[in-house]
């Protein structure tokens, strides 16, 4: 399930752009490793309540690439990170720092629910301010999107 997503129905990378519209990436989703510290991982989510962003996975799991289609509904709480430098201070992202580590932090922001129905298509539902014991299935608002 790793790497990029699309909304079904838009234009890739192009996104949902249209007239007046150059927000294309409202409808982009991305699970991918951190670039820094491959060990994690980061959802990007084009439309998270109206608003573009990224989030850590508390507890880090299940790794995306863990996911298939025999893996069925597979839940996300979504939780702000930063960066943690090897001497246990946190990077600010301004100076050169080795060997940093994303720290995912415990308020959580919201849940994201998957379910790979095909090798290339995502049922995908977003839900901001709850986690995933909040929401045991998908709803109607449900979408898809495809690689």
């Amino acid at each position: 399930m790793n790497q990029d997503w699309f909304l079904e129905g838009t234009k890739g990378y192009g996104g949902i752009r249209g007239e007046g519209n150059w927000d294309y990436w409202i409808g982009h989703l991305s699970f991918a490793p951190e670039v820094y510290d491959p060990a994690a991982f980061i959802v990007s989510i084009g439309d998270f309540a109206g608003e573009a962003k990224q989030f850590a996975v508390k507890e880090n799991a299940p790794k995306p690439e863990n996911i298939s289609v025999m893996t069925g509904l597979t839940k996300y709480d979504l939780v702000p990170w930063s960066y943690q430098k090897s001497d246990g201070s946190f990077w600010d992202r301004n100076s050169v720092a080795k060997g940093v580590k994303v720290v995912a932090h415990n308020q959580i922001q919201g849940c994201v629910l998957v379910e790979l129905v095909e090798d290339r298509k995502l049922k995908v539902e977003v839900f901001p301010g709850r986690d995933s014991s909040q929401v045991p299935a998908f709803t109607g608002a449900a979408r898809f999107y495809t690689r």
